[in-house]
């Protein structure tokens, strides 16, 4: 994954060992406005972790800290752009040993809707989807 999309599209650049373990429901702060005008820069996304994610929907891409290049973040805040050909994964996802074909998810952001980013599933600890902006009533209490 190159640096520059990473930092593009930060969201979060701590390490967790396991994102099945979040609340059902947490906020995730935004870096960058490549999802805008929904998801501004300096908001916090509510994410449900247990919520159906389909192809056009905002979600957190939790990705395995092996595969990224020190200082990536590890979660992306991106749009689903096209599923597995499978249909819904289960993360973390193995490939099979014995096959040459990897799985992968289209990812893209509303900044360049022309642009997808193939990401192998393999690559990934959880997607979660995104179900709006925290509000900032919310963020008071």
């Amino acid at each position: 994954m190159a640096k520059s999309r990473a930092t593009q599209a930060n969201a979060w650049t701590g390490f967790v060992s396991e994102p099945s373990t979040f609340p059902p429901v947490y906020g995730l702060p935004i870096s960058g406005s490549h999802m805008a005008p929904e998801y501004t820069n300096g908001c916090v996304a509510r994410i449900d972790r247990d919520a159906v994610y389909r192809a056009g929907d905002v979600v957190a891409v939790w990705y395995r800290p092996e595969v990224l290049k020190p200082g990536s973040a590890q979660a992306m805040f991106m749009r689903v752009v096209i599923m597995p050909s499978f249909g819904r994964v289960d993360f973390p996802y193995n490939d099979h040993p014995d096959s040459e074909v990897q799985s992968v998810v289209m990812l893209g952001s509303d900044d360049k809707p022309d642009t997808m980013l193939p990401v192998r599933c393999s690559w990934i600890l959880a997607i979660h989807k995104a179900v709006g902006a925290v509000s900032r009533e919310e963020m008071a209490l």
